[in-house]
């Protein structure tokens, strides 16, 4: 309710579904502007905002009915004096911005050592430049929470001696990106690796695949003895289950144990994989952080894309790009459909 609001003021009106009691006055008071559903509550009837913009009667109805709602269910909020017309800037001609550059997709094959150093991968950068430049990005982790690669960082400050886990068991229905990219680009995701490691001072790191993928655990544990890194790294097969993808499933399932979820705390920051420290970050979270530490912004994403029960496809986009302009250039969008 807005005191003081005159018919002179600009306003809208809605209702509070919550006290509407369905007596109906409203509609007697201002007809133009609320009607009633098959339940005899009241809604505002379509184009009331524009009625009420252009006819000063229609709002000194609205204010009346505000005033003679029985349960108060009418809201008027003020929206201000009408705004000055916009004085027409002086017309410009745009550059066209930078066409976004594809940085996790590489095609068909694999990328080499050379090629990704080549990159400015595997370069040198202190712990604390690392974490800075990675908080500076605002990066989140690529699984579902999203929740920022710094702030997880953080949670193993002054631990002793941490784990790095990587998050290779992709079992949701119809995904396809972190196999993608342990297969394509093994060494950005060594490098990401590499980094995790030295920002949370990890001396092992363990790369968990799903055991009907050993072909992808070969590969890597070959691309992790040719990169040469001052680092253990173990490659480990655990079972394809669905849950064997939420990270305290998937330490236990490291461990030999069963691939079911755990009660948390400890949360595995705390308390991990063998009762220590271990940080978890799924193959694309890594493979963004090679990506900040090779200088480059982490500007797009890997989306996995088809139609029910396959095939798919993996395909890369910048972040915030519209899910049905995706859908549309994949062949998988429905006319008329607004996404």
């Amino acid at each position: 309710m807005i005191q003081g609001i005159t018919a002179a003021d600009r306003f809208r009106v809605r209702i509070d579904a919550s006290k509407c009691d369905g007596q109906g006055v409203c509609g007697l008071v201002a007809p133009e502007l609320f009607a009633f559903d098959r339940y005899g509550y009241a809604l505002l009837v379509e184009g009331a905002q524009a009625v009420l913009d252009e006819h000063e009667s229609a709002r000194r109805s609205a204010i009346e009915a505000e005033a003679t709602c029985p349960r108060l269910a009418i809201v008027l909020e003020r929206l201000g004096p009408p705004p000055p017309a916009a004085v027409p800037a002086p017309p410009t001609v745009a550059e066209p911005g930078p066409a976004w550059s594809p940085q996790l997709h590489v095609g068909d094959g694999a990328e080499s050592f050379d090629e990704w150093k080549g990159k400015g991968g595997f370069g040198p950068v202190s712990a604390d430049g690392l974490r800075a430049a990675v908080a500076e990005s605002g990066l989140r982790g690529c699984g579902g929470a999203q929740f920022p690669v710094a702030a997880k960082w953080a949670q193993l400050e002054g631990a002793r001696d941490p784990v790095v886990l990587v998050n290779g068991a992709e079992r949701e229905p119809g995904t396809l990106k972190d196999r993608y990219l342990m297969g394509h680009r093994p060494f950005l995701l060594l490098d990401g690796v590499r980094l995790a490691c030295l920002a949370v001072g990890a001396a092992r790191a363990v790369v968990a695949v799903d055991a009907d993928h050993a072909d992808l655990a070969d590969g890597l544990r070959a691309s992790a003895s040719s990169a040469g890194l001052d680092l253990a790294i173990e490659v480990v097969l655990v079972p394809a289950q669905y849950v064997a993808g939420e990270e305290t499933a998937l330490i236990s399932a490291v461990q030999g144990g069963l691939p079911l979820p755990k009660w948390r705390p400890p949360y595995p920051s705390t308390a991990g994989l063998h009762g220590k420290p271990t940080l978890v970050h799924n193959a694309e979270t890594l493979c963004q952080v090679a990506l900040v530490g090779a200088g480059l912004s982490p500007a797009t994403t890997l989306f996995t894309v088809g139609r029910f029960g396959g095939p798919f496809e993996v395909v890369e986009r910048p972040l915030g790009y519209r899910l049905g302009a995706l859908l549309d250039e994949c062949g998988l969008g429905s006319p008329g459909a607004v996404i």
